[in-house]
């Protein structure tokens, strides 16, 4: 896509403020053309809800976002720096069990490379599945997890063609569905492959309340196969946060920049419910969760 289309479209972009330098526009605009010529998809059906503020474009073609086609390779090296997938599927396994205690197939919902997946069933016995909607994902988390079946598919409308014993969203993946309707359609989804008695375990994005515009965080691996330096930072929009990564890559190839923008709505604990009880779940709130995030959990039948 060309500057000036993009900025006929959305208006010169600025975090907090400060407008883009056309590098940026140029790196924004090619994170946005997703699946068109377009700079923009649409999210908001006439009839959805308008309670998540949206730039004032018009809706053009529904399009499937990926965030990561750039650097999915380096996911695990990023996020296993500050976070313990093995701890928190240590967890998951207890809160499955405790509900379901002859669970044995665990579906991940968002799974990207396979990271829960893996150690729930290397370390915890299950046979795990996952889907998730960028396809190098799916790649990766076939190759980490051989024994399980991956699948690429929108967490909204992806179909297994079986029910398990536990379906689990984590790491707030849940936020990325951008209206109420859409996150009802993905709870909805998940009761859908749960199995009778089938647990289910959502992690959320943060609460209104709870972001904080213009953070800044760095994140930075230094391995073998690639030097990388992550600088995010977060602007808000109405009920939507939008997060700008800028990703310096260094390989034996060179120093490459890749930019992403993320967007995670921010809902409510009454609007998470909400969306659990109206596809006839009644869900548990914990309000510490992995890292304060906190967990919502049913059981599919109860």
């Amino acid at each position: 896509m060309r500057i000036g289309a993009f900025i006929k479209k959305a208006g010169k972009p600025a975090v907090n403020g400060i407008p883009l330098s056309r590098f940026e526009l140029a790196e924004v605009a090619r994170a946005h053309a997703w699946a068109s010529d377009t700079w923009y998809s649409e999210r908001i059906e006439p009839d959805r809800d308008q309670s998540f503020q949206q730039p004032n474009l018009k809706p053009l073609t529904i399009v499937k976002p990926i965030m990561f086609d750039k650097t999915a390779e380096y996911y695990s090296l990023i996020y296993t720096q500050f976070k313990d997938y093995g701890d928190e599927a240590d967890r998951v396994a207890d809160l499955i069990r405790k509900r379901n205690p002859g669970a044995r197939e665990v579906l991940e919902v968002a799974c990207g490379p396979a990271l829960h997946s893996t150690h729930l069933a290397a370390d915890h016995g299950f046979a795990a599945d996952g889907v998730d909607i960028d396809e190098s994902f799916v790649s990766i988390a076939g190759k980490a997890n051989p024994g399980g079946r991956f699948e690429p598919g929108d967490m909204r409308t992806f179909e297994m063609g079986k029910t398990y014993d536990a379906v689990i969203c984590l790491f707030s993946s849940i936020g990325y569905m951008t209206t109420r309707s859409d996150l009802a359609l993905a709870i909805a989804n998940m009761k859908k492959h749960a199995a009778q008695g089938g647990v289910i375990i959502v992690e959320p994005w943060l609460t209104p309340e709870a972001f904080t515009a213009g953070q800044r965080h760095l994140h930075t691996v230094e391995e073998e196969e690639a030097t990388i330096a992550r600088m995010t930072i977060g602007e808000l929009e109405g009920r939507i946060s939008r997060f700008y990564m800028h990703y310096l890559i260094g390989t034996e190839d060179g120093i490459r920049h890749e930019l992403e923008v993320h967007e995670l709505a921010l809902f409510s604990r009454e609007e998470m419910e909400e969306a659990f009880e109206k596809c006839g779940l009644q869900v548990e709130y914990d309000p510490v969760g992995f890292d304060d995030r906190g967990l919502y959990i049913a059981v599919n039948g109860i």
